[in-house]
């Protein structure tokens, strides 16, 4: 139990103690998997061209969940049980492209080609991670996620909304192939989809679909290159169990890791302890007031709150938190950037420009700090 395992493309990987805190999941997909598609660029989450997807099999019946993530911030010992999707991985010249990476040439959406994998990449999860009907609403507010230095917006924004469930006409117009819109083409088979695939391979617009859940379990701790400790704790008490054991004095919690995109981390303590699988700090509960888990997500915040808002008309007002959240970072790191992470960072950076912090501010909400006694 002193490894991580997960997948890249379909193939399995594992990391343990031979590489140090820092490596992140990008130097990881480039340098180990020989996966070069994925780029290497500003290492601060803020570009987007080391964007791929991630896919983690759900808990019990749960469902899995998809989403995009900035590699480079991900460290590689918190990707254990992913099943993760570079660009290698939706599509070639040896099984034939997918619809979505023939459309944004169709469109001339590609100059220099350095931004293309992880524009592709985070339009990719953003169909498997929604139902495959996209507004072009939708698609548009996704693009804050990544930048492109020399083709410009307008033919790649193209080249997805001509995807949309009400695509322009005239966009649809510019597609070179007047077959990718009548017939479907399955850019694996060559055949038409509407004869040869199923209505679920239709609806998800035949991309490469994986099946991988049999993955081992997470490892409790780890003695990595460096010298530094890294634990993974299932729960609360698991926490306070390994800070008796190693210490206070030098610790870090670990979940998304994104903070380090807007701070970074010189040097990192002893010890560190991945809380990512802790699925008490995940939830939040109803009664007089709406109780949120620390470790809760922004992108999950943000479906809690449109979700209530809707809802319950108490709560109307969770509406404009959530369309103020729609502008905090992008669509990767909120995927992974948790309410208490940011808090923890304006809490020992006071000049850190918290939006999180101001929206909970201004609707009087209190942080609950949890504390453990040993018995």
């Amino acid at each position: 139990m002193d490894r991580v395992y997960f997948k890249i493309n379909g193939k399995k990987y594992s990391a343990g103690g031979e590489f140090s805190v820092d490596t992140t999941l990008n130097e990881f997909i480039r340098r180990h998997a020989d996966q070069r598609g994925t780029k290497y660029m500003c290492l601060e989450g803020g570009c987007g061209a080391c964007v791929v997807s991630v896919r983690i099999p759900g808990a019990g019946g749960d469902e899995d969940s998809t989403f995009s993530v900035n590699s480079c911030l991900v460290a590689i010992m918190s990707c254990d049980n992913w099943d993760i999707t570079t660009i290698e991985g939706i599509g070639d010249r040896k099984v034939g492209y997918n619809i979505i990476q023939r459309r944004l040439n169709h469109f001339f959406g590609s100059q220099c080609g350095y931004c293309s994998p992880g524009f592709l990449m985070s339009f990719y999860s953003l169909l498997h991670s929604s139902d495959g009907h996209l507004t072009e609403k939708d698609i548009e507010n996704s693009f804050g996620s990544n930048l492109c230095r020399c083709t410009g917006y307008r033919p790649i924004l193209e080249a997805f909304k001509s995807l949309a469930v009400d695509a322009n006409p005239k966009v649809l117009q510019k597609i070179k192939d007047i077959e990718d819109i009548d017939q479907q083409i399955c850019p694996k088979s060559g055949k038409n989809c509407r004869d040869s695939c199923s209505d679920k391979e239709l609806q998800e617009w035949c991309l490469v679909n994986k099946n991988s859940k049999n993955i081992l379990s997470v490892p409790k701790q780890m003695t990595l290159a460096d010298g530094r400790l890294w634990f993974s704790a299932n729960n609360i008490a698991e926490i306070f169990e390994t800070l008796d054991k190693v210490g206070y004095d030098s610790y870090m919690l670990v979940a998304g890791n994104t903070s380090k995109g807007v701070r970074p981390i010189i040097s990192y303590p002893k010890v560190l302890i991945d809380i990512s699988n802790i699925k008490q700090l995940q939830s939040h509960y109803l009664d007089v007031n709406l109780v949120l888990g620390a470790n809760m997500t922004l992108t999950e915040t943000m479906l809690l709150f449109k979700e209530l808002a809707e809802s319950n008309e108490d709560f109307w007002y969770l509406q404009v938190l959530y369309n103020h959240l729609d502008r905090v970072a992008h669509i990767p790191v909120r995927n992974i950037g948790t309410l208490a992470g940011n808090l923890v960072l304006k809490n020992n950076h006071p000049d850190f420009q918290s939006d999180i912090f101001l929206l909970l501010d201004c609707a009087g909400a209190m942080v609950t700090l949890g504390k453990w006694i040993s018995i």
